[in-house]
């Protein structure tokens, strides 16, 4: 199922837009991307550092958050500030 989040609509946390899937688990993304306990589970861009987003859009960053799989664990993902 994909998950669209349009310019002037659903934006918030997605400054631009973005297009991308729903998850249950890691494998339901494509490589370079987690699924990560945001909105039921949704596979974003994974990072190091804030210039690894920068190829989405202006207002996205690089952060730390748990994926959906495995709470006690923490991926670094492309996220909207």
């Amino acid at each position: 199922e994909g998950r669209h989040r349009l310019p002037g609509r659903d934006v918030e946390g997605f400054p631009g837009g973005m297009c991308t899937v729903a998850c249950e688990l890691q494998n339901y993304c494509t490589v370079r991307t987690n699924c990560v306990e945001l909105e039921g589970g949704v596979c974003l861009y994974e990072c190091g550092i804030d210039q690894d987003c920068v190829f989405l859009a202006a207002g996205w960053s690089c952060v730390e958050t748990e994926p959906r799989a495995d709470p006690n664990q923490r991926v670094e993902v492309c996220r909207g500030s």
